[in-house]
């Protein structure tokens, strides 16, 4: 299972009750002190947080469009990338050039309704544009759905 205690806590209690359950941690707990400087700085409720799990992988024009969506909409943002399986060929997912240069300090990369589905269908056949992105993002933090989302995600805690 990919997640973690703050998300899903219900779910993960009920699963240790079927079958043992023990946390994994990577690379990124070696860095989580400048993550956690980093949003500690941020007002709370301000950073979007992206990731994709461990199951979808992207492909770097879907890659290149969710960077500039992020870029686009202007809000400080916590992305988890992680490399593409090696089977999906040898080249990781690249930012684009000067991608992080232009959002500055608003962002951090780390190599039932919770959030707003972008796409149906299959990941490997949707490029949604960067617009699109943006919309959306501007919708879950400032928009009409926003204060939906928000009492959504203070139910599941």
């Amino acid at each position: 299972m990919d997640t973690f205690q703050e998300l899903e806590h219900e779910i993960i209690e009920y699963m240790s009750k079927i079958c043992p359950i023990k946390a994994v941690r990577g690379d990124f707990w070696s860095t989580t002190d400048n993550f956690i400087q980093w949003l500690d700085s941020k007002h709370p409720s301000t950073v979007v947080y992206v990731s994709f799990g461990s199951i979808v992988h992207l492909k770097q024009e879907q890659a290149d469009d969710i960077a500039y969506g992020l870029l686009y909409s202007g809000l400080s943002f916590l992305w988890a990338m992680k490399p593409p399986p090696k089977e999906l060929g040898p080249e990781p997912l690249v930012l684009p050039e000067g991608f992080l240069k232009k959002a500055g300090h608003g962002c951090q990369v780390l190599g039932d309704k919770l959030g707003i589905r972008m796409s149906r269908g299959e990941a490997e056949i949707w490029i949604i544009p960067p617009e699109d992105t943006e919309k959306c993002l501007q919708n879950a933090t400032t928009g009409t759905n926003a204060a939906e989302l928000k009492e959504n995600l203070k139910r599941m805690h």
